[in-house]
């Protein structure tokens, strides 16, 4: 759930759209928005063209831009960590005890 009033998106509940806003700028930008929850769907590759309804915005989505690769191999990296430190590396503990 997106709360702009308290500066928090909430992911895990599949409630939280995030789709490509095509070719529009010189930059890259994501739009994230909420939806009713739904699976969560995972692409696995990069060129694969999601097969879900398009993008509908009951309210003025929060916008991520990026204007160079690097940036976005940041973002990328930072997440891979969060989710090595909070769910991975708590399951290999778990399975070590």
């Amino acid at each position: 759930m997106i709360n702009l009033n308290k500066c928090r998106i909430d992911f895990g509940k599949g409630d939280v759209g995030i789709g490509v806003i095509g070719n529009t700028t010189d930059s890259a930008q994501l739009a994230f928005y909420n939806q009713s929850a739904r699976p969560i769907h995972v692409i696995k590759n990069p060129e694969q063209i999601p097969g879900v309804e398009p993008m509908e915005f009951k309210e003025e989505p929060f916008i991520m831009s990026f204007s160079n690769p690097e940036s976005i191999d940041a973002v990328i990296s930072i997440l891979q960590r969060a989710k090595y430190i909070n769910f991975t590396s708590k399951i290999k503990q778990q399975k070590t005890e």
